[in-house]
């Protein structure tokens, strides 16, 4: 077409069928095609206009219907109007360089998409009818987009407006159904096999199984024997500007190891050595019951948790001969056990959240997220080796009162903490325990302090005097800190120390978890402790990593 005209093509009752409508570049029309009225409808295949002199591309008014395929509608002053309650399909089309790209006027108009672009120069999308129905995939910017209230949109939209990239879904996103119900990440993608190594040690050389790790059907694998330094070494070849670290495994096992009087390390490699990393093993579905360090002893699915703090030290490096330094992780036989485990597949964690089939949500890698025991300087009361209190101001009228948070020179003075362990706590990686402190004397010297740690089970004893409870119990470990005290009198300072709770059950079927113990104590007077001021107790924080939202029934 060529030439100025009103509207090139009213369909006002009937059918239409158009193929190759091309509107020359000079032609001057008002509107290229308008399909209108209840009896109307059109279906188009390719058309296109490009001159500026054109104000309507396609309007579809007052019920019409219409199917256009491969449209590409330039420099118009409204690409396209559907309104009036019409019902439009827009397939395959380009509306670019119209100061609108789409207008949606009024009605109960319903449009359908598939494969749109939208490009306006002053608005890619305008809807103002507040009773439409829009749905489908199209490419416009949602800053360059505006709807009115009540218009139903279940679109999904690729913006590429710089700064705002990304795919858009406008509406409920829906994943499953009840009849197949369906896990989503998010994140770095699913647990994953593609460039996955896995390689077996049996004392003395290596083989690749990386392909019966793969595959989750009919090729099983294991330890090569079941003596000590035996080994199964995984590690992702994928790279990002460099090799990848992976943050944890997901085992499908068949058949579960029986470790006798022997045991199974998980180890990494830090450039100089190969040391033990603290993980967590979870049921990957059911209860997702968390056991704690258990490894390989159960057939089933499972997840296995690294430390998170593991890759600040972790060094690549080649033991299998692979041809290429990567981050390994190795699980060796410490000492000779009574029967491997059968794996029938590995996968390698990314960082992630998921959301199960069954809706429970877990994290993965640094998607764990952190939180913190509800301990404060402000619940101590006296107890054994009882410290003094000391109240705080930071200012004349701002202060707070406390009790048993001094502790005196030339004593030995001790607080403590306990709490059922919540059902979210990531026992692989330590709790993050930090206290802050002033002190009264602005001379030097260290501060000589012990932090103590452990947990009860369901069913372990707790006692009621100093004189019947063991030396140690059964779980405690502990930390022996000197350093510097502050630097003068009522300036804060701060100490840190990370508490292995790898072997912490936080849930159990029967809905009870350990409880965990922590006591803080300043050795006033030993050697060590070299500062000769009453120390307070300002702040404490405990915070440790969590690996899903609450528990599970």
């Amino acid at each position: 077409i060529v030439g100025a005209i009103g509207d090139l093509i009213v369909v006002n009752a009937g059918s239409f069928n158009g193929v190759d409508i091309d509107v020359a570049d000079e032609s001057t029309v008002n509107t290229v095609l308008r399909v209108d009225g209840a009896d109307a409808n059109a279906v188009i295949n390719i058309l296109h206009t490009h001159s500026a002199n054109v104000t309507n591309g396609i309007v579809c008014d007052n019920e019409a219907y219409a199917i256009l395929r491969g449209a590409t509608i330039n420099n118009a002053t409204i690409g396209v109007t559907f309104g009036g309650g019409s019902d439009v399909r827009l397939i395959s089309s380009s509306v670019l360089n119209c100061d609108v790209g789409m207008s949606i006027p009024d009605g109960d108009t319903v449009v359908g998409m598939s494969d749109v672009s939208f490009d306006g120069n002053v608005q890619d999308v305008n809807v103002a009818s507040s009773t439409c129905k829009i749905f489908g995939t199209v490419t416009a910017s949602i800053a360059s987009a505006s709807f009115s209230t009540g218009a139903q949109i279940n679109t999904v939209v690729l913006d590429l407006f710089e700064g705002d990239e990304g795919l858009n879904i406008l509406g409920e996103l829906h994943v499953g159904t009840p009849e197949h119900p369906t896990e989503s990440v998010f994140g770095g993608g699913d647990s994953y096999t593609r460039g996955m190594k896995v390689y077996t040690f049996d004392g003395s050389a290596y083989v690749d199984v990386s392909d019966e790790a793969g595959s989750s059907s009919g090729s099983t694998f294991t330890f090569p024997n079941v003596n000590a330094n035996t080994a199964v070494y995984v590690a992702s070849s994928l790279s990002n500007g460099g090799v990848l670290h992976h943050y944890g495994l997901k085992a499908s096992i068949t058949a579960g190891a029986v470790l006798g009087a022997g045991s199974i390390a998980a180890e990494y490699w830090t450039g100089a050595a190969w040391v033990a990393f603290t993980h967590m093993t979870t049921q990957s579905g059911g209860h997702y019951l968390p056991l704690a360090d258990k490894i390989f002893e159960d057939s089933g699915s499972f997840q296995i948790r690294n430390n998170i703090f593991m890759p600040d030290d972790w060094a690549t490096n080649d033991d299998p001969s692979y041809g290429t330094s990567l981050y390994w992780v190795r699980y060796r036989i410490e000492t000779g056990i009574t029967t491997a485990p059968v794996f029938e597949q590995f996968k390698l964690h990314t960082e992630r959240a998921e959301i199960n089939a069954d809706g429970y949500i877990e994290f993965m890698g640094g998607g764990r997220p952190f939180s913190r025991f509800p301990w404060d300087a402000g619940l101590l009361e006296a107890a054994a080796s009882s410290p003094a209190n000391q109240d705080l101001y930071l200012s004349d009228n701002l202060d707070v009162g406390r009790v048993e948070n001094k502790f005196n020179n030339g004593a030995t003075d001790r607080i403590g903490f306990l709490s059922a362990v919540p059902d979210a706590l990531d026992s692989s990686t330590p709790i993050v325990f930090a206290w802050s402190v002033i002190t009264d004397d602005a001379t030097a010297g260290d501060i000589f302090w012990v932090l103590r740690w452990g947990w009860n089970g369901p069913t372990d004893n707790v006692y009621r005097s100093q004189a019947d409870a063991p030396e140690a119990s059964p779980n405690e470990q502990s930390l022996t800190i000197v350093e510097a005290a502050p630097v003068s009198e009522d300036t804060v300072q701060w100490y840190r120390a990370e508490l292995d709770i790898s072997g912490i059950i936080p849930r159990r079927l029967d809905g009870f978890p350990d409880t965990i113990w922590v006591s803080l104590q300043r050795s006033g007077g030993i050697a060590g402790d070299t500062h000769g001021g009453d120390v307070s107790l300002v702040s404490l924080t405990s915070a440790y990593l969590t690996w899903c939202v609450g528990g599970h029934v």
